[in-house]
């Protein structure tokens, strides 16, 4: 990949029912591993990764392993994404949640998820192993099953990067 390894972004189809599945794959980007921004998906048909491995080189902000942004206005009834037996490692987010999300829902079936940034406040807090740039937490639903997340933090909040960073 590049900026976004598996990545898909509807853009200007924002709000559009959009369902990917995607099985024994590894991929790299430099914001997002893999990920899929701003659908909604098809009632009982989730965006699936199964088996895959997702790495993100960026090491601050706005970047994750998985990178997941949902277009719904109320919290769904059943996940956006679904992802089994995935591996998820970033230097600050396996997870990211992106902005403007409104509501987005995740289930994650045993699943490793590693953020590699253990840096205390001290020079360059992790914004955590799940960050979310949503303005309310509540927005943000994730279901774990059988999963093993590493890191400083678990969920936390990304901000933009600090600019003192080496």
């Amino acid at each position: 990949g590049g900026d976004g390894g598996l990545f898909w972004d509807l853009v200007d189809k924002s709000g559009e029912q959009f369902t990917v599945i995607v099985e024994d794959c590894v991929s790299i980007g430099r914001a997002f591993g893999c990920g899929l921004g701003y659908a909604v998906e098809r009632k009982g048909e989730p965006t699936v990764f199964r088996r895959c491995y997702m790495m993100c080189l960026d090491w601050a902000g706005d970047a994750g392993a998985l990178a997941v942004g949902a277009y719904n206005t109320s919290p769904p009834e059943s996940p956006d994404v679904v992802c089994e037996d995935c591996t998820m490692i970033s230097p600050d987010n396996a997870v990211q949640i992106l902005y403007p999300s409104k509501y987005v829902r995740l289930e994650l079936k045993n699943c490793r998820l590693i953020s590699l940034n253990f840096t205390q406040p001290i020079f360059t807090e992790s914004t955590g192993i799940i960050a979310s740039v949503v303005a309310k937490p509540e927005q943000a639903h994730i279901d774990f099953e059988d999963s093993l997340l590493m890191g400083y933090k678990v969920f936390g909040r990304s901000n933009e990067p600090k600019t003192d960073n080496p």
